[in-house]
């Protein structure tokens, strides 16, 4: 943003943090249902994962290729959602963990999910 439009940089980053969350809102909501359909032949949460990945790859490279505002925070919005399609399903996955490990789980998702963020 800094290199795009140095002015208004402040006002940037609530405008991309303000349209992040709303758009993870609704996509969180999505990814959940999605992900909680029946599986496919690689697991039932895992190709949500996979392809969110993918996506979440492909708006950062795009983002970094932007060369204007709207399609940098277009692409930033891409993101979010392929990183809920990323994260929501991991967080199904702390169901499976043995009762003893829930803990440990739970904070692996914890402290790297949101660490990357």
């Amino acid at each position: 943003m800094q290199q795009l439009d140095a002015a208004n940089k402040i006002q940037l980053v609530v405008l991309f943090s303000t349209m992040g969350m709303l758009i993870v809102a609704v996509s969180n909501m999505v990814a959940g249902a999605l992900s909680d359909k029946p599986p496919s032949r690689f697991g039932r949460r895992a190709i949500w994962i996979v392809g969110g990945a993918f996506a979440f790859m492909l708006s950062m490279i795009g983002a970094s290729f932007s060369k204007g505002i709207v399609m940098l925070l277009i692409f930033w919005m891409i993101g979010q959602v392929a990183m809920n399609f990323i994260v929501v399903p991991m967080v199904a996955w702390i169901d499976y963990a043995p009762e003893r490990q829930k803990g440990l789980a739970s904070f692996a998702y914890g402290g790297f999910g949101y660490g990357s963020r």
